[in-house]
């Protein structure tokens, strides 16, 4: 018999937050996914980097989020990312008045590139979403 090639988990899925991402969520499998305009899960928006965001699925379950992007800004949960330091990915109840219908209200946020997280939220629920990019973490 013929050996299969295994597919990888499927750990989790990127919702996006508006059109410039793509309308449905992306499936997570690989154990480091790299955000960004050349990344493994690719964007056109003009402020997002290259390679803008590292998320990292560690063995206990844990997933981190590295900011990569030098030029530009992640904020994860409404707080701002420092640039190459791993942060761990947690729900968080705060998002509730943000969330995506559908998606859990306490679902991380991330968003790239807005002038600050509060604003993201606010064009997030006032549905002005030009010129930034966020998803929510399934």
């Amino acid at each position: 018999m013929p050996k299969r090639d295994r597919q990888p988990e499927h750990w989790g899925s990127l919702v996006p937050h508006n059109s410039m991402h793509g309308r449905r969520p992306v499936p997570l499998s690989s154990r480091t996914v790299v955000i960004g305009k050349e990344g493994d899960v690719r964007a056109p928006s003009n402020p997002l980097s290259r390679h803008h965001i590292r998320l990292e699925r560690e063995g206990d379950g844990n997933v981190y989020a590295t900011h990569l992007s030098v030029l530009n800004s992640t904020w994860l949960n409404g707080k701002r990312l420092e640039h190459d330091r791993r942060t761990l990915v947690e729900p968080c109840a705060g998002n509730a008045p943000y969330s995506l219908s559908g998606e859990a209200p306490d679902a991380p946020l991330l968003f790239v590139s807005v002038p600050n997280a509060a604003s993201a939220r606010a064009a997030c629920e006032e549905r002005k979403l030009n010129g930034w990019g966020g998803w929510a973490l399934r």
